[in-house]
């Protein structure tokens, strides 16, 4: 028995003064060099680790022993110490449940872990191998001791990789990038990486905590910002992991190291971090700042797309600012590609995450090599907001039986200027094309309407159609922006019928102003309106607007005809003639005269809210007869309207006295949109007796 105990102590004791390397590898070659053996056994150091622990610090390891024997090995005979180099002893404890008993020709592992207070490098500690001995003064001999060299620890390579397990699943993983953003106090790190189960079995995503570990040994949390998916690690399935953190300035990541562990907890109740891997981080990339028009290439299993951000918007929207990414898709294959799937969102200053959505207002399914197809990524927020920096983040959208995955497309940073919305200048014209709708777009008409508490300022667009088949009007939005930077939204009324080849839609915008505010300089914003993700269909509630475009708005000149002759109120043209003196019979007035009312057939408007309005006045400037004409035909029962066609008009009126000369007055032709706002377009002074004719 004794030449036995002298013979093992010898062999430990070589054995220990191994250097020790990598704990787990796939061929187990490295881990080999861990082994301690005596006999046919050994034991073998696995997983060492010291990890900070609140102020402190946490040694953690497993100690693997084998029996090579063919009979019972009993591990109540040796036990372990841990001290500093300064000669501090550390108290070791298991975290097992294990029996010191070890069968024939197995092993068994054993789980250790000592508060090392201040020491925060394995290569610090000294381990030492003991076994009971009753023939010494303190009934312990020392089998062998050792140093592990903190070096021996390498991390899984970037941007290979490598395998870890976690709950005895074999998992792979691998860092993708890590990317650095500077601000006035503090740095940003973002951190993407992806694992997947290697195994035939799933289980639950286990809680994990992540850090990152420079070469001085500083430890920054990390924290899960987007995983995908987010609830199990099934065989052969992928997770993308995004991973952000805040460091402070000028921190060195040269040879930094992502750590991730576990919570685990002890036989008294304490809770400990136990390491699950470690990955080299690549070296960091700045967030790239990306100039309009520069296109990326993005693969994905469809096929090769060029992505260009070509346009960024900050626009009003009622009491909100829209914040508008465009981005052109490409097919920069050989063959036909579907449209990617594509989602996004904005996030200000590197904090303040927007929600946005997808708008893709052309019809198109798929793209032919070559084609390109416009994407639009819009937010909301409120229009006093001011930020510096802007992040763009467009991913595709993958659906699985598993659920949904996404996948970065493009993520960049903007702190220039916002895009220029194109201006139309007065007198030209803007092409908007769309499959199966080409217009050219101008301002027909700027009108200010008053009435006695407000203004009604109403613009009216002529879209000329340039297709070949009938064509409607989409849904687009308006509103009118001051030179003082006040905006109003516009009520929008387009025709209900389709327009011909070459025909005009005449589309009338308005809305109520206070009187006196100035118009100079004012700009007309129009878009074409989207809701729920697509172009907004009659009656459907607007979400907003994309593609916008600025006219300059002028008010039209105030020309008032001097005659009732060819009075114009697009696409209608009114002519009056024949008006007869008013006839006076008893306290009843009948006046009377002839009209012809003549329409463009090849325009098409919806004139419901507009009325031709006639006044009478007496050379007092006193009007005393006054009537509203529908055009065409007559929006509720009983009102007049002028019909197309010539016809006499007859109005008869009551009057308690009257007190104005029948011989002398003037006929007064406005323009009235709604109940109360009206525009002069021409007038005429009758002074004699009898009917007056052309």
């Amino acid at each position: 028995m004794k030449l036995f105990r002298k013979w093992t102590a010898a062999l430990l004791i070589i054995a220990l003064f191994v250097s020790l390397a990598v704990p787990a590898l796939a061929d187990g070659s490295e881990s080999r060099q861990h082994r301690i053996s005596f006999g046919n056994n050994y034991v073998e150091f696995r997983d060492i680790d010291i990890l900070p622990h609140g102020k402190e610090n946490m040694l953690l390891f497993t100690l693997y022993v084998y029996n090579g024997n063919s009979s019972t090995l009993s591990f109540n005979d040796y036990f372990l110490k841990v001290r500093s180099k300064s000669g501090q002893a550390f108290t070791l404890k298991r975290l097992d449940t294990e029996t010191n008993t070890i069968p024939a020709r197995s092993g068994k592992e054993y789980r250790y872990y000592a508060n090392t207070r201040s020491v925060s490098s394995i290569s610090d500690l000294q381990f030492t191998l003991i076994r009971w001995d009753f023939s010494q003064p303190n009934y312990e001999r020392t089998i062998g001791q050792i140093v592990i060299p903190q070096t021996s620890f390498t991390p899984l390579p970037t941007p290979q990789g490598g395998q870890f397990d976690i709950d005895h699943i074999r998992t792979e993983g691998k860092v993708d990038r890590m990317r650095v953003r500077e601000n006035d106090d503090e740095a940003k790190v973002t951190i993407d990486m992806r694992m997947n189960n290697i195994s035939s079995h799933s289980i639950a995503f286990p809680q994990l905590d992540f850090q990152l570990v420079t070469a001085n040994g500083l430890h920054y949390p990390l924290t899960i910002v987007k995983q995908d998916p987010e609830d199990m690690l099934r065989p052969n399935e992928e997770v993308e992991l995004e991973l952000e953190g805040t460091l402070p300035l000028n921190t060195n990541l040269q040879k930094a190291v992502l750590l991730i562990t576990r919570p685990l907890q002890t036989k008294e109740g304490a809770t400990l971090n136990e390491t699950i891997a470690r990955f080299a981080l690549p070296a960091a990339e700045p967030f790239r700042t990306v100039p309009l028009g520069e296109e990326e290439t993005y693969k994905n299993d469809d096929g090769t797309y060029k992505i260009a951000l070509t346009q960024l918007y900050r626009l009003p929207w009622d009491d909100d600012d829209m914040l508008t990414a465009d981005f052109r898709i490409t097919n920069a294959d050989q063959k036909t590609l579907p449209i990617p799937d594509l989602v996004g969102h904005f996030k200000l200053d590197k904090n303040i995450e927007v929600p946005a959505q997808t708008i893709m207002t052309d019809r198109s399914i798929a793209l032919q090599p070559g084609e390109s197809v416009t994407v639009h990524l819009t937010g909301k927020i409120p229009y006093t907001y001011s930020f510096s920096e802007l992040e763009i983040v467009l991913q595709e959208k993958e659906t699985t039986a598993n659920g949904e995955r996404f996948h970065d497309v493009f993520d960049f940073v903007h702190s220039g200027e916002y895009s220029a919305v194109v201006h139309i200048n007065e007198g030209e014209s803007f092409r908007l094309e769309k499959a199966g709708r080409r217009y050219d777009v101008s301002v027909n008409d700027v009108t200010r309407f008053e009435s006695t508490t407000s203004d009604y300022f109403s613009i009216t667009l002529a879209f000329e159609n340039k297709e070949k088949r009938l064509s409607d009007i989409p849904e687009l939005t308006a509103q009118l922006e001051l030179a003082d930077g006040a905006v109003y939204p516009l009520t929008l009324t387009k025709p209900i019928e389709k327009t011909a080849p070459g025909g005009i839609a005449l589309v009338e915008l308005g809305t109520a102003i206070p009187k006196r505010t100035d118009t100079s300089n004012a700009k007309l914003l129009l878009g074409e309106a989207f809701a729920q993700g697509a172009p907004a269909q009659p009656e459907q509630p607007v979400e907003g607007y994309v593609s916008p475009v600025a006219f300059a708005v002028k008010e039209s000149a105030a020309e008032v005809k001097e005659d009732l002759e060819n009075i114009s109120l697009a696409p209608y043209t009114l002519s009056i003639t024949k008006v007869n003196t008013p006839h006076l019979y008893f306290n009843e007035v009948t006046f009377k005269f002839d009209y012809k009312l003549e329409k463009d057939l090849l325009v098409e408007a919806n004139r419901d809210q507009h009325r031709f309005r006639i006044e009478l006045e007496d050379r007092n400037g006193k009007v005393w007869m006054e009537r509203e004409f529908a055009l065409e035909n007559p929006a509720e029962p009983g009102q007049l309207y002028f019909e197309l066609g010539s016809d006499t008009i007859e109005i008869v009126e009551q009057f308690d006295t009257v007190s104005f000369d029948l011989n002398r007055f003037t006929v007064n032709v406005y323009h009235q949109i709604g109940t109360n706002h009206k525009k002069l377009l021409a007038k005429k002074e009758f002074n004699w007796q009898g009917s007056m004719g052309r």
